[in-house]
């Protein structure tokens, strides 16, 4: 068979929870639903900075964002979300989705902009440098982390 070795593996495959979030069916990752409302924590197009001061924790994404998610009684009365290292990230990337994208599987809940989305995961030798996922064409690249970008936050294993 000359298609042997394509299309193996599990389909991307996720269930709405009716609660702003949904679960990835074949990792087990819970996920914030994004929105398209005006002010919400929510909302798709909201942007945040990793860092304020290059390197820490400390930008609104971590100060603003997760600060809001985990405050009692906290987003769907979970106090563990978190922001995806950038493995869980890239896992909601469908790669055969067309450029440009978003590069995401059409039965994945709510809304993703096709824009650069934050990781947790700083580059080991340098810092002020943290590891992003492009939703427009699925590449994963890196950025100073004093930078806005979207982001989605999850909970469950890492």
């Amino acid at each position: 068979n000359e298609d042997f070795g394509l299309e193996h593996g599990p389909a991307l495959s996720y269930t709405d929870n009716g609660d702003g979030t949904f679960t990835d069916d074949n990792t087990g990752l819970v996920w914030e639903k994004k929105d398209t409302v005006v002010g919400s924590i929510h909302n798709v197009g909201n942007m945040y900075q990793w860092s304020s001061t290059g390197t820490a924790a400390d930008g609104d994404l971590f100060t603003t964002f997760l600060a809001t998610l985990n405050t009692v009684p906290c987003f769907t009365d979970h106090c563990d979300w978190r922001i995806p290292n950038v493995k869980e990230l890239q896992s909601l990337v469908d790669y055969s989705k067309p450029f440009p994208g978003p590069v995401v599987d059409p039965t994945l809940p709510g809304a993703t902009a096709a824009s650069l989305y934050w990781s947790s995961t700083s580059l080991a030798n340098v810092p002020n440098i943290a590891w992003f996922v492009g939703f427009s064409n699925g590449g994963v690249n890196l950025d100073g982390k004093s930078f806005d970008s979207h982001v989605r936050a999850v909970r469950g294993a890492q």
